[in-house]
C-alpha cells in the first residue's frame, strides 16, 4: 500500500508539473474593415496566417476565419491561446473571396508582416492594411555609468512594446539590444511599429534581474514619431531627440575634448535653427543659445565641470545631437 501511494503521490506530481508547464494566456485580434472601401461581407470572408499557424493558406483551415463582433460588424476577431511566457510571432490579415483559399487577398504585396512580442492576455486592435515601418533603434554606450557588457544586459521599454507595453526590462526577451557587429558600444535593436507617436526609454539589466532601476535617468521618456522606415541613433543619457544617421551632420565642434570653451561650426542655413541647447550626462540643461548671426558660435565652457556634454541642435527635421568633453 506504501508504494502504491508513492506510485500515486509521484503520479499528481508530474501531472501538477505538467499542468504548469503547459500554462497559457490568451491573445485576441480584432482588425478593424471600416476603411475598407466596397468590402462584402455576403462574398468575402477574413482568414489570419502566420508563423503560429504555420503559414495554412488563407481560407484552408475553418479555424483561422475571423468572425464580426456584435458591437462593430465591421470589426473583426480571433482568439487563440499562447504558451506561457514571452512569445514573438508574425502575421497578417487575408481577404477570402468566395471560399475559395488563396494568398492574393492580403493586406498589402510583399513578405513583410506583422511582428509582435506577447508576454501576458492581451487584446490587439489592428486596423485593416495598416502596414508597420521598421525603425532600428541604435544607442551608444560609451559613457554609459558603470555600465559592464560581461554583466550588463541593455534593454528597450515602452510603447513600442505594441501588445503589453511597459514591461519592465528583463522580463521580455524580444526587447533586449544586441551588440552592434560593426561598431563596438553600440548596441540595436530593429522593430516593427504602426505609425504614430511613441516613448521609450533604455535601460541596463544587471546579472540577467529583471528591474526599473537601471535606466537612463528618472524623468521624462524619450518620444518619438515614427512616419516611414528609419534610424534612430541615441547616447545612453543623452535625452534629445533622434538623430538619423542617412542625414549628414549639421555641425562640428572645435576643440573637442575642450577647456574654456568650443567652437559650433553650422554646415546649414542658420536660418533653420531654432535653438542650441547642451546637456550634462543626467540630461539636465547646462546652456541654452538662441538667436544666430555668424556661422560659427562660441559657447563659455568655463563654468563647466570636467565630464561628457551633448550639443544638441533643434532645426525643421528634428533634433541631432553631437558630444563633447570637457577636460
Amino acid at each position: 500500500m506504501r508504494k502504491f501511494t508513492l506510485r500515486i503521490s509521484t503520479l499528481l506530481m508530474f501531472l501538477a508539473m505538467g499542468t504548469f508547464v503547459m500554462a497559457q494566456y490568451p491573445v485576441t485580434f480584432n482588425v478593424d474593415l471600416n476603411e475598407v472601401e466596397g468590402f462584402n461581407a455576403d462574398t468575402t470572408e477574413i482568414f489570419m496566417a502566420g508563423d503560429f499557424l504555420g503559414w495554412a493558406t488563407p481560407g484552408s483551415n475553418p479555424d483561422y476565419m475571423m468572425a464580426p463582433t456584435i458591437e462593430d460588424p465591421l470589426v473583426y476577431t480571433l482568439k487563440f491561446d499562447f504558451p506561457e511566457g514571452d512569445t514573438v510571432f508574425q502575421y497578417k490579415y487575408f481577404f477570402v473571396y468566395n471560399g475559395i483559399e488563396s494568398w492574393n487577398g492580403g493586406e498589402w504585396e510583399g513578405t513583410d508582416n506583422r511582428i509582435i512580442a506577447v508576454t501576458d492576455t492581451v487584446t490587439l486592435n489592428d486596423i485593416w492594411a495598416d502596414r508597420p515601418a521598421v525603425v532600428t533603434f541604435n544607442v551608444d554606450m560609451t559613457d554609459a555609468a558603470d555600465f559592464n557588457p560581461e554583466t550588463d544586459e541593455v534593454y528597450m521599454a515602452g510603447t513600442i512594446n505594441l501588445a503589453n507595453g511597459w514591461v519592465m526590462p528583463g522580463e521580455a526577451p524580444f526587447y533586449k539590444m544586441e551588440l552592434s557587429a560593426e561598431k563596438e558600444m553600440i548596441y540595436t535593436k530593429a522593430l516593427s511599429l504602426y505609425l504614430g507617436d511613441y516613448a521609450y526609454k533604455y535601460f541596463r539589466v544587471i546579472d540577467g534581474e529583471p528591474s526599473w532601476d537601471h535606466g537612463e535617468w528618472a524623468k521624462a521618456d524619450r518620444l518619438l514619431t515614427v512616419d516611414t522606415t528609419m534610424t534612430v541613433n541615441n547616447i545612453w543619457g543623452d535625452p534629445s531627440a533622434i538623430n538619423n544617421p542617412t542625414e549628414g551632420p549639421i555641425v562640428s565642434i572645435f576643440p573637442n575634448p575642450c577647456q574654456s570653451f568650443i567652437n559650433i561650426t553650422f554646415f546649414e542655413n542658420m536660418n533653420d535653427i531654432t535653438k542650441v541647447e547642451v546637456y550634462n550626462i543626467v540630461g539636465a540643461v547646462v546652456k541654452t543659445i538662441d538667436g544666430f548671426s555668424n556661422q560659427v558660435v562660441t559657447i563659455n565652457t568655463a563654468d563647466l565641470t570636467n565630464g561628457v556634454y551633448f550639443v544638441a541642435v533643434h532645426n525643421a527635421s528634428g533634433v541631432q545631437t553631437t558630444k563633447f568633453i570637457k577636460n
